[in-house]
C-alpha cells in the first residue's frame, strides 16, 4: 500500500502538470483526435450575382466548403443568425437570394473532402441588394461568412459609330471579299421544296439564340451586316459572351429590344436565354415548331430563313474574336484585307444569298451582286 507521502507526492504531481498545460495551451490527452480543431476553408469568399430581369432568376454561383483539418467537420449550423438550416441567408435583401443544390445541410465532411451549395438571385427592385451566406459548423471560426451582392443587369446601347460600321458596310466591300475568308466560314443549308415560311406577303426569317453563347457572337456579325442591306435595325445593344464558356468575352450584339424593317421581308431576333444562362425571350408556337422540326438537336445558334436556307451552327469560330474590341472589329469592316472582315463580310454574303432566294431577288442591287452570285453558286441557289 503506498504511503500518505507517496499520495500526496502524486497528486502534486498531476496537479503541476495540469498548470503547465493549462498555461502553455497543449492539451492534456493521449488521443490526437481530440487534441485536434477542425478547419475549413471556404471559396470563393464572395459573391456577385447577376438578375436578368426583375423577378427573373440569373445564372446561380457555387461556393465550396472545403474540410482544411485532420478530423471531420459537423455542419451542424453552430452560431448562425438566421436559422438552422445549413447555410442560411441573412441581411437586407436576404428574401432575393437562395441556396439551392445544397450538399452541406447537416452533413460531416471527412478530412480533405468537401460539400457545395449554390446561390441564385432573384432581383425584386432595379437597385443593387445585398445580404450574407452564414455556414455554421463545429470549425475554428464558425458560422463562416459570404457577402453576396445583387444587381440588375444592364443592357448598353451600341455607339453611334459601331451602329453605323455594321450597318453600312460600302458594296465594294461585299464584292471585294466575295466567300473568300482565311478564317473558316459556314455557309447556308438549303432545303428545297419545304412549306414557305412567310408573313403575308413577305419572306419570314428569324434568329433563334442566347446571349451568353460564344456561337451566337461571332454569327450576328455577318447576321447584322447582312439584314442591314434589306432593311433597318431601329437600334442595337451591346453583348459579350459568357466569361465561363468557351471563347469567353467575345463582343457581339443582341436582338432584345430591337426591331427590324425592311420592305423585303420580316425578321425577328429571339435571345431566348441571357447573358447569365437564365430564360430569356419566349418564342410563339409557331417558331418553336420551326425550331424543332428544323433544328434537331436544338443547338444554338440557329437561323432560318424562309424554310428554305438555314444555319443550324456557328457561321465561323468565335475564338478568332474572344477578348478582342468590339470597336476595332466594327472599324475594320472598311478594310477588306482584314481576316475577320473576310469571315464576317463572307458569311453575310452566304445570308444575302439565302435572303434573295425567297424574297423575290430584291433589291436587285443587292442579289446581282458579284459576292451574293458567287454565294448563290456554292449554296445551289439558282437565280
Amino acid at each position: 500500500m503506498a504511503s500518505l507521502r507517496s499520495v500526496r507526492r502524486g497528486s502534486l504531481r498531476v496537479l503541476l502538470i495540469a498548470a503547465l498545460t493549462g498555461a502553455t495551451g497543449i492539451l492534456a490527452t493521449s488521443d490526437p483526435a481530440l487534441a485536434a480543431t477542425p478547419t475549413v476553408s471556404v471559396t470563393p469568399p464572395s459573391l456577385s450575382l447577376v438578375g436578368m430581369r426583375v423577378h427573373v432568376a440569373g445564372f446561380a454561383q457555387t461556393v465550396t466548403v472545403t474540410n482544411t483539418g485532420s478530423v471531420p467537420v459537423l455542419m451542424n449550423g453552430t452560431g448562425q443568425p438566421c436559422g438552422t438550416s445549413v447555410p442560411c441567408i441573412a441581411g437586407a435583401n436576404a428574401a432575393d437570394f437562395n441556396v439551392t443544390s445544397n450538399t452541406c445541410q447537416h452533413a460531416t465532411i471527412p478530412v480533405g473532402q468537401s460539400c457545395a451549395f449554390a446561390v441564385t438571385y432573384v432581383p425584386s427592385r432595379a437597385t443593387p441588394e445585398s445580404a450574407d451566406v452564414y455556414i455554421g459548423d463545429n470549425a475554428t471560426g464558425s458560422p463562416q461568412m459570404v457577402p453576396l451582392t445583387g444587381r440588375l443587369y444592364q443592357y448598353v446601347r451600341t455607339s453611334i459609330g459601331v451602329f453605323k460600321a455594321v450597318t453600312s458596310v460600302p458594296l465594294s466591300i461585299f464584292n471585294t471579299v466575295g466567300i473568300t475568308s482565311p478564317i473558316p466560314v459556314t455557309r447556308l443549308s438549303v432545303l428545297h421544296h419545304q412549306p414557305p415560311f412567310r408573313y403575308g406577303k413577305l419572306a419570314g426569317s428569324f434568329f433563334w439564340g442566347a446571349e451568353y453563347c460564344p456561337y451566337c457572337a461571332a454569327t450576328r456579325w455577318g447576321l447584322i451586316v447582312a439584314l442591314s442591306r434589306f432593311g433597318h435595325f431601329n437600334k442595337l445593344y451591346d453583348m459579350t459572351s459568357s466569361a465561363t464558356d468557351v471563347s469567353p468575352n467575345s463582343p457581339t450584339f443582341t436582338f432584345f429590344m430591337t426591331k427590324y424593317t425592311s420592305p423585303f421581308l420580316v425578321f425577328n431576333g429571339y435571345e431566348v436565354e441571357g447573358p447569365t444562362m437564365a430564360p430569356h425571350m419566349t418564342t410563339p408556337p409557331s417558331i418553336t415548331r420551326l425550331v424543332r422540326k428544323y433544328n434537331t438537336y436544338q443547338a444554338f445558334p440557329f437561323l432560318d430563313i424562309g424554310n428554305t436556307a438555314f444555319l443550324a451552327s456557328s457561321a465561323w469560330n468565335p475564338a478568332y474574336i474572344s477578348g478582342q474590341s468590339r470597336n476595332a472589329i466594327a472599324a475594320g469592316l472598311r478594310t477588306p484585307s482584314l481576316r475577320l472582315t473576310k469571315a464576317i463580310v463572307a458569311e453575310a454574303n452566304y445570308i444575302s444569298s439565302g435572303i434573295c432566294a425567297v424574297d423575290g431577288e430584291l433589291p436587285a442591287r443587292v442579289c446581282t451582286s458579284s459576292g451574293v452570285v458567287k454565294a448563290d453558286t456554292v449554296q445551289h441557289l439558282a437565280r
